[in-house]
């Protein structure tokens, strides 16, 4: 259950995403470094979750620097899950990498898995169309 400082954290973050276009390069890494600053793991896995959805892939660069900061491997596979689901495939090795040192098999090889059907569909696509 999230406390109320939980959700006043993860709000910020999220809410700092609707501003004036010319101020949104700032904003969001203000957002990123919020999201970094939660103490609880679980909370910044939530906050960087919706970052990841809310932001063109080209914007992600900070996203991997915040999912190393999270040491629980449960919260880092769900971070770095979403955030390969958000990036072409030739972003993905830096993902891949920091997947494979999450000590628990069982998430690393989510996030495997979520690398392979992402590079499976951009295949089949390109064999296709």
């Amino acid at each position: 259950m999230m406390d109320e400082e939980g959700y006043l954290d993860e709000a910020q973050a999220v809410l700092a995403l609707h501003i004036l276009p010319e101020n949104f390069a700032a904003t969001l890494s203000h957002a990123f470094a919020t999201a970094r600053t939660l103490q609880t793991e679980e909370f910044r896995a939530r906050a960087l979750n919706d970052l990841i959805l809310r932001v063109k892939p080209a914007m992600l660069s900070n996203a991997l620097d915040v999912a190393r900061s999270i040491e629980e491997d449960q919260y880092r596979s769900e971070v770095l899950t979403a955030l390969v689901r958000h990036l072409p495939p030739e972003q993905q090795p830096p993902v891949f990498a920091v997947a494979c040192r999450i000590a628990d098999k069982e998430y690393c090889d989510l996030i495997l898995q979520s690398i392979s059907a992402q590079l499976l569909s951009e295949f089949l696509y390109q064999t296709i169309y």
